[in-house]
């Protein structure tokens, strides 16, 4: 790859990062939980920060 290609990929991967903390931000907004999977087990980050390894809906 060359520094062209690599300022792209930089460009791509900093729009997806600012997209995926916009879309985190709106559901905390709206009160939903985030959820992320850490050794393969989910883990729900809930609006008001903290965190639970169960949710119940």
């Amino acid at each position: 790859m060359d520094k062209k290609d690599y300022a792209l990929l930089n460009t791509m991967i900093r729009l997806a990062n600012k997209g995926a903390r916009a879309a985190q931000k709106e559901a905390h907004r709206l009160g939903l939980p985030n959820v992320y999977f850490i050794g393969g087990k989910p883990v729900y980050e809930m609006p008001n920060g903290d965190l639970r390894l169960k949710y119940k809906y």
